[in-house]
C-alpha cells in the first residue's frame, strides 16, 4: 500500500465509524492528510504508511498543521 492508498483508507475507516471525511490536496496541507469531523469535533490526521518509526518533524507537521 503506498501513501495515498492508505490515506484513502483511513478515510474510509473514518467514514464507516460515522464521520464526515475531507481528504486534503496532496501538498500545501501543512501535514494533515484526512480531515473527519463527528458531532462538532474536528480530527487532523495525517497517515503514514510506515514500518518504523514516525520522525519528530511528522509530528511537528501535524501541530503546524492545527491551523489548516
Amino acid at each position: 500500500m503506498n501513501g495515498h492508498e492508505f490515506e484513502l483508507f483511513t478515510a474510509d475507516l473514518f467514514r464507516k465509524m460515522g464521520y464526515t471525511v475531507k481528504l486534503t490536496k496532496q501538498t500545501g496541507d501543512q501535514g494533515i492528510d484526512v480531515i473527519a469531523v463527528k458531532n462538532r469535533t474536528s480530527l487532523g490526521v495525517q497517515g503514514k504508511c510506515y514500518s518504523n518509526s514516525v520522525s519528530n518533524k511528522a509530528i511537528q507537521e501535524v501541530a503546524a498543521g492545527i491551523k489548516y
